[in-house]
C-alpha cells in the first residue's frame, strides 16, 4: 500500500482546490430514529394507570401528554403512571410528569408514579422531582393511601 503526500515545501502551504460531491444525497437514504414508546391506559373503579414504556424524550412525549389529556377529562380522581418498563427519559419527558402533577392538583386529583429504571430514578433524585411526587413500587401501594 503506498501513500500518496502532496508535494510541498516547508513554511509554503499548498494550494486548496474544491472538494467536489460525487453523487447526489437523495440517493442514499438516511437512517430513521425509531421510537420505541407505548402508553397503556387502564381505568378501574378506583384509578387510572398509565403505563408506559420504552422511551419518555422529546420525539415521544407528546404521545404522553395526549393521553395525559384524555385522562385529565376523565373523572379520575387517581392516576397513576407506571414507569417499570421505560427504559430512558430525558428532560422533555421529565416536565411532561411535573405538569400533569400540577395540572392533577390544581383539579383536586391525585397523581402517582411508579417507579422506573435506574436511569429514570436517578434523573427523578436528582432534579428533585422524586420529592415533590407521591412514588410507590407498584400501583397499589398508591391506591390505597388518600
Amino acid at each position: 500500500m503506498r501513500l500518496w503526500l502532496p508535494a510541498w515545501t516547508p513554511g509554503k502551504r499548498p494550494a486548496r482546490r474544491p472538494i467536489r460531491a460525487c453523487g447526489r444525497s437523495d440517493q442514499y437514504p438516511r437512517p430513521t430514529v425509531q421510537s420505541h414508546f407505548r402508553v397503556e391506559v387502564r381505568n378501574d373503579d378506583q384509578a387510572t394507570v398509565i403505563s408506559i414504556s420504552g422511551e419518555l424524550d422529546l420525539a415521544s412525549s407528546p404521545a404522553l401528554e395526549e393521553e395525559l389529556e384524555r385522562v385529565a377529562q376523565s373523572d379520575a380522581q387517581l392516576v397513576v403512571i407506571d414507569l417499570r418498563e421505560l427504559e430512558f427519559m430525558d428532560s422533555t419527558g421529565l416536565s411532561v410528569l411535573v405538569r400533569a402533577h400540577q395540572r392533577a392538583e390544581e383539579n383536586g386529583r391525585r397523581l402517582g408514579l411508579v417507579n422506573g429504571s435506574q436511569q429514570v430514578q436517578r434523573l427523578l433524585t436528582l432534579t428533585g422531582v422524586a420529592e415533590r411526587l407521591a412514588l410507590a413500587d407498584a400501583p397499589e401501594e398508591l391506591r390505597g393511601g388518600s
